[in-house]
């Protein structure tokens, strides 16, 4: 395991990890814990004559043609398909259902931008939803019709496995990673905006992808670019107690097309307040759309239905899996694939 990352506001940047518990049919910890939900659909879809739980699970159920966990709502929030600011703050949970926003710098954990310290009330969550009012590009822009900051306990906001007991893991690997960026990390020839620097750095490359865990070779070059699709259907041991289920490749969305922009390098409120007024890159590099073309051969098996060829239906990258048991994963834990299927 080369790095663990959770994901605790839907949208924002990562936070990484040296360990995380994980138990049967969870995620890392906090991962997607929290999401901001528009404006325009707070009275449509968060009742509150329900309890969050009941909002949550109607949002996060999936349909009954779709696969495990599959659901359609997530053009119900705000995301970096929409909102690519987001990529420039990070989220970190405080208490049982307390939030804090952050924007990372060079004194860690960074500068605290709003902080809610119970979801549940509205007057803590109103510091955070205000910001928010104002800071996302398709938000409302009036403080007065904010987003909604949604929690509901044991549910994940993610765009797959929302809901208790059907949460994944994304798993990214190193050398899919560096094939992929070293054919799609690169600006487009006829983008206008291409000010010299035609190509990101892998680290910032991979960062798109937003992976709980990427894992690497062991040094003994068993590892190979998109060996990880042949996983689909079996079953991954990592460090001495965590069981998994790999279930399927993910597919990519236009959330893959924003950069994460470099932290914020000094404690000069006037550069931080370039940082988070400056636009996100999301018009160089576009996995969505170039995976396909890039690796138009790769096939995988969803959900153990036969193996088909990724670029018949869109371009995959990465997988998703299942915590099988649970226990506490590690940086640094070694990863072993069982035998046979």
């Amino acid at each position: 395991v080369k790095s663990i990352t959770t994901y605790p506001l839907k949208g924002a940047r990562g936070e990484s990890l040296r360990s995380s518990r994980v138990e049967k049919g969870s995620s890392v910890e906090d991962d997607r814990a929290f999401a901001l939900l528009r404006h325009e659909n707070i009275d449509k879809r968060w009742s509150p004559c329900s309890d969050p739980t009941t909002n949550a699970g109607d949002i996060l159920r999936a349909a009954p043609d779709k696969d495990p966990g599959h659901h359609s709502n997530k053009h119900l929030f705000h995301q970096l398909i929409t909102d690519p600011s987001l990529a420039k703050i990070s989220a970190k949970r405080v208490g049982e259902r307390g939030v804090q926003i952050v924007l990372p710098g060079s004194s860690p954990p960074g500068r605290v931008l709003a902080t809610c310290l119970d979801v549940l009330v509205k007057s803590e969550r109103e510091p955070v939803e205000r910001f928010f009012s104002t800071f996302l590009e398709t938000a409302s822009g009036e403080p007065s019709n904010p987003p909604k900051l949604t929690f509901a306990s044991g549910h994940s906001f993610a765009n797959v496995g929302g809901n208790p007991g059907e949460h994944v893991l994304h798993i990214n690997a190193t050398p899919s990673l560096e094939a992929a960026w070293k054919k799609m990390g690169r600006r487009k020839e006829n983008d206008d905006k291409n000010d010299g620097d035609e190509s990101e750095s892998l680290a910032s490359f991979a960062k798109r992808f937003r992976a709980n865990l990427v894992v690497e070779d062991a040094g003994d070059g068993t590892l190979n670019a998109f060996d990880e699709l042949s996983w689909c259907g079996r079953c991954l041991y990592v460090g001495d107690e965590v069981e998994v289920r790999v279930n399927e490749p993910t597919i990519r969305c236009p959330s893959t097309r924003a950069k994460v922009p470099s932290e914020v390098v000094t404690d000069d409120i006037s550069d931080e307040a370039t940082f988070l007024n400056a636009p996100v890159d999301v018009e160089g590099v576009v996995p969505d759309l170039d995976a396909r073309v890039a690796f138009p051969d790769l096939t995988g098996s969803v959900f153990g239905r036969e193996p088909t060829r990724l670029a018949e239906k869109g371009s995959y990258f990465g997988v998703y899996a299942t915590v099988i048991t649970g226990g506490v994963i590690y940086e640094g834990d070694e990863v072993r694939l069982e035998e046979s299927f």
